[in-house]
């Protein structure tokens, strides 16, 4: 009772102060216990932690003490290979002076044998080019003793010519010249080299080295003859005039077959005889299958034809002409293909000759055989003068004797002769 008399009795002031120190005390009694709390939290994770550390160190305390053993051994091997690595650059590199400077003078002795041998080839090319002209130039001079040795030699043999001799080069000049245009204008290298042939008995007869290069010429005329193709021209002239023969038997496309006679038979019966009457009244004609049917004028005219384009690539064969032989023989495949019946058999075995004659060749290049006549004359003409000075003596003639026909004139008749005939034939 006192003290609520007492409480009671306070002042309102008071009590609100106390009120407050109440309310301090018991913040301050709080705060001491949170604290207090914490402290024991931070002291518990502090002790976890302590013994999480010790517990890791006890754990890998070995593993770190030997990567540490390894991390040393690595460091200590690693400073022994630095160390032999700037030993080996340091010898290396005295190495290299010392090589460089061998290398440097074995590349200077070579280049100086290099230079030597440059020199010395230099010197024997000079020597090999001093040499060469003075051989040109001593077989020019040499080359020109020989044309006077060989001018002196025919003027030696210009004094000493009888008229056989004379004859004899005459007969040879004439050989050369026939030799020459029966391959210019016959294109026969045959009667050429025959002729050159002839030719060069006669040389060798007369037995003087001054025609020896008209001989040796002479030869390689009959060489370069050798080497001509010779086309088979007699050949394929008889193949004309066998294909010209046969056009008489040619049988046109469209010609009817002939009837088999029957005028011995004597017509029976009484149809035949009724047939026989009204032929007279009724004919038949075919519109079809004898539209192309030739009268006999049409059909001897294209024969002719035929004919004429064969003449033609006679001709031409004659000419050497081989474009224009090609085209008469392609007229007259032509003519034999639009004209007459293919299913003969005379026909087709003309169109293969003719087709066959078409790929021949009848003009080959005929080589060039006017330098042993040019040498000749040439030689004769150089000659002349000297012969002109001393004329030899020409020997009498007996009365009774004929001069006789030169070998010259017996190989060119027969050739001229059958030219002739040949031409005379194709006209």
């Amino acid at each position: 009772m006192k003290l609520e008399i007492s409480s009671m009795d306070t002042k309102p002031g008071e009590r609100a102060a106390d009120t407050v120190r109440g309310r301090e005390e018991r913040t301050r009694g709080g705060g001491s216990a949170v604290a207090v709390l914490a402290l024991l939290v931070a002291l518990s994770a502090l002790a976890g932690a302590a013994w999480l550390g010790w517990r890791d160190w006890t754990v890998a305390g070995p593993e770190r003490q030997r990567l540490a053993d390894q991390v040393a051994r690595v460091d200590a091997s690693d400073g022994a290979l630095s160390a032999g690595l700037s030993e080996l650059r340091s010898e290396l590199g005295a190495l290299a002076a010392a090589d460089g400077g061998a290398a440097l003078a074995e590349l200077q002795r070579g280049a100086a044998a290099d230079r030597a041998r440059l020199a010395a080839t230099e010197q024997s090319l000079a020597e090999q080019q001093a040499l060469s002209r003075s051989l040109q130039s001593a077989s020019a001079a040499l080359y020109e003793r020989m044309l006077a040795a060989e001018a002196a030699l025919a003027s030696q043999s210009a004094r000493n010519l009888d008229a056989a001799e004379e004859l004899d080069l005459a007969e040879v000049d004439y050989l050369l010249r026939l030799a020459s245009e029966r391959l210019q204008l016959f294109a026969d290298p045959a009667a050429a080299d025959r002729a050159l042939e002839v030719a060069d008995r006669h040389l060798a007869a007369i037995d003087n080295p001054a025609y020896f290069g008209v001989r040796q010429k002479i030869a390689a005329s009959r060489q370069g003859l050798a080497q001509v193709p010779a086309p088979d021209h007699p050949r394929m002239a008889a193949e004309l005039d066998a294909i010209q023969a046969a056009i008489a038997d040619w049988s046109f496309a469209g010609e009817p077959e002939p009837a088999p006679g029957s005028g011995a038979a004597a017509e029976t019966g009484w149809w035949d005889r009724l047939r026989s009457t009204l032929a007279s009244l009724v004919t038949v004609r075919r519109s079809a299958p004898d539209e192309r049917a030739l009268s006999l004028e049409d059909q001897d005219y294209l024969r002719q034809r035929v004919w004429l384009q064969l003449e033609v690539a006679h001709l031409s064969l004659m000419r050497r002409d081989q474009q224009a032989f090609r085209a008469a023989l392609a007229r007259a495949q032509d003519s034999l293909a639009a004209w007459f019946d293919a299913d003969d058999a005379a026909v087709r075995s003309a169109s293969v000759a003719i087709a066959s004659l078409a790929t021949q060749e009848i003009d080959v290049k005929l080589p060039d055989i006017t330098e042993p006549w040019t040498a000749l004359r040439l030689i004769r003409a150089s000659v002349q003068p000297n012969a002109a000075e001393a004329p030899p003596e020409t020997p009498a003639e007996s009365p009774g004797e004929s001069p006789a026909e030169s070998p010259a004139e017996s190989l060119a008749e027969p050739a001229l002769e059958s030219s002739g005939e040949a031409t005379d034939g194709r006209r």
